[in-house]
């Protein structure tokens, strides 16, 4: 007899890449959230974090008489041009030569939607652009945060497969005299006889098919959970909040904890604000970076239990 399989190949790798997309939305939100930006619109904010994202880098400059500029296509002379009626623009760019530093001398700005606001000039870095970058390495936020989500999906589908091996149920393999003592074995069994009697024959008869896989769920929760706080701490993201109860950890490791996320923080947080004097001394518009107010965590039940002894040992 023919088996089908029920569980194809292209549901799994659909499953899979379902997983991941979860998980990329997730840690993308998360990014998103990281950082405000005041002097900036929404839009601007975004379009900038996005572009940090997934290029790792982004070109602000500043857009002359944009009306005038969408009336003929034409770029005044800037000394002519009320400063009022300028704003600031950001767009990917292109870098063309570079000094002996590594750094780019002239950009092309990439106009990804056919704006009529972008130049099409080259443009020189530190005169009428200021280049920004997430890292000091240059690269995509992305990059990283894409191969620890593979590594986390590999774990969530080895979760999924070891559930999976604990549905098997356990199949008795019986001959046709033996079939009505199975099934009155059975009865005894699922009915919580604390003692069952049966004679050697049936026994040899009855042979149990187990699957043998051992539950290793929780190791591999633990293990995901160790992987999203590594993340979290390249992000600047605290981990507090993504231990498990009985696996706390002390006052000395919390502090190593915090002290290394504030770290690739800061290290983020010193590209940005780099970037944001240097639009203001060169372009002339005002930006401030800083962190999103701190949400007020809430306490654990053995924390409230342990708080509440130490005052009533107080008022004792």
């Amino acid at each position: 007899m023919t088996v089908k399989r029920r569980i194809s190949k292209e549901s799994v790798l659909a499953a899979k890449s379902a997983l991941f997309a979860s998980y990329n939305e997730r840690y993308f939100n998360l990014w998103l959230n990281s950082w405000k930006w005041d002097g900036l619109s929404r839009d601007q904010r975004e379009f900038v974090m996005r572009k940090l994202w997934a290029d790792g880098q982004i070109a602000a400059f500043e857009i002359i008489n944009p009306s005038a500029r969408f009336m003929d296509g034409l770029a005044p002379d800037k000394a002519l041009v009320d400063k009022d009626t300028a704003f600031l623009g950001f767009a990917p760019f292109a870098p063309i030569g570079f000094n002996m530093y590594n750094y780019p001398v002239r950009v092309n700005l990439i106009n990804e939607r056919g704006t009529p606001f972008i130049p099409t000039e080259l443009l020189v870095n530190g005169e009428n652009v200021v280049l920004g970058y997430a890292q000091h390495s240059r690269q995509p936020v992305r990059n990283i945060v894409d191969g620890y989500i593979a590594r986390i999906v590999d774990v969530e589908m080895t979760i999924r497969t070891n559930l999976i091996a604990q549905k098997i149920p356990v199949v008795i393999e019986v001959s046709k005299d033996s079939q009505l003592h199975a099934e009155e074995l059975q009865s005894q069994i699922l009915g919580d006889e604390p003692l069952i009697f049966t004679n050697v024959k049936e026994v040899d008869a009855l042979k149990s098919a187990m699957s043998g896989v051992p539950f290793a769920i929780d190791k591999l929760y633990q293990y995901k959970i160790d992987l999203e706080n590594e993340l979290n701490t390249f992000l600047g993201i605290e981990n507090h909040g993504n231990v498990r109860k009985k696996e706390r950890e002390n006052d000395s490791e919390i502090e190593i904890s915090s002290a290394i996320t504030d770290l690739y923080k800061d290290s983020i947080k010193s590209n940005l604000e780099e970037f944001c004097a240097l639009i203001k001394d060169i372009l002339g518009y005002s930006i401030t970076l800083r962190e999103p107010e701190p949400s007020e965590e809430p306490e654990d039940d053995e924390e409230k239990e342990s708080e509440v002894k130490e005052d009533e040992t107080k008022r004792m």
